[in-house]
């Protein structure tokens, strides 16, 4: 039960930090590995959950798997899925109408 309540206290922060965290190497493996790092030096995670990332990341490239390369997306561009979270655009319908065009309804208020 505190192992879940500890989760549950740490999840604000570990989300707030995933919103601006940015990987300042060039490779996903290396960024696997920066996030695990980053998420032991934070105590999000255990030392030994940074070290399996390692290792595990290390197996793979000695496997040689090829990690797709990263891509750098253009966070001012429109998204193509404007139902995902961080879009800075979205469909809305507004309906502007000028008082000169509703004079009853000006009146009415009035009264």
């Amino acid at each position: 039960m505190l192992l879940l309540r500890n989760i549950y206290l740490k999840t604000g922060k570990l989300v707030k930090f995933l919103d601006g965290w940015r990987c300042s190497n060039i490779t996903i493996a290396n960024c696997a590995i920066e996030l695990a790092d980053e998420f032991r030096a934070r105590n999000f995670w255990k030392k030994t959950d940074a070290i399996l990332v390692r290792k595990w990341i290390e197996d793979l490239l000695d496997m040689s798997f090829e990690f797709p390369p990263i891509k750098h997306i253009d966070e001012s561009s429109m998204s193509p899925n404007e139902s995902l979270r961080g879009s800075n655009c979205r469909r809305a319908e507004m309906e502007f109408v000028s008082e000169r065009s509703r004079p009853n309804e000006v009146g009415i208020q009035g009264i």
